[in-house]
């Protein structure tokens, strides 16, 4: 979940949700810490990821754009859901295997030292 001190505050208050409302902060309290790893990651853009993504399949050729006459259709609607989620997959799944190589020929070169 997003730092709502920050995108609702802009780190000058704490966000009140009731009031929906800025309040000032007590002394030595930060309204924006510094992120932790998790935090970090919950607050990227998942969703132009996988647009981006996708336009990478139809870029490389893994996917046809579906037809967009039909764009306000659920069956387009769930085909792009589908397209998005395979191809996220797909850069994931080879994410890791280059991962697994680089791995794989670090160990390779400290045995030959």
């Amino acid at each position: 979940m997003a730092n709502l001190n920050k995108t609702e505050c802009g780190c000058t208050g704490i966000y009140n949700e009731v009031g929906m409302s800025c309040d000032i902060p007590p002394d030595g309290v930060d309204p924006c810490p510094p992120s932790q790893f998790w935090s970090n990651l919950a607050s990227w853009d998942w969703n132009a990821i996988s647009n981006t993504s996708l336009t990478w399949g139809y870029a490389l050729g893994i996917f046809n754009q579906p037809n967009s006459a039909n764009a306000q259709t659920l069956a387009y609607e769930e085909e792009i859901r589908r397209q998005k989620a395979q191809m996220t997959y797909l850069i994931i799944a080879f994410l890791i295997v280059i991962t697994i190589g680089i791995i794989y020929i670090a160990k390779q070169n400290k045995k030959r030292k």
